[in-house]
């Protein structure tokens, strides 16, 4: 008796597709509206900060 095996195919070009878009993401550069905000909860942490 021979076992089935199945296609994994799918899953790996659906896994190349996902790699894909968060390199895609990482590789934008960061726009000055974010960076704005991401200073301004700077701010908002440092009194906590010991």
């Amino acid at each position: 008796m021979g076992a089935k095996v199945k296609p994994v195919q799918l899953t790996l070009i659906k896994d190349k597709k996902i790699v894909r878009k968060v390199i895609e993401q990482i590789r934008k550069p960061i726009s000055a509206k974010v960076i704005k905000r991401n200073e301004k909860v700077v701010d908002y942490i440092k009194p906590f900060e010991q």
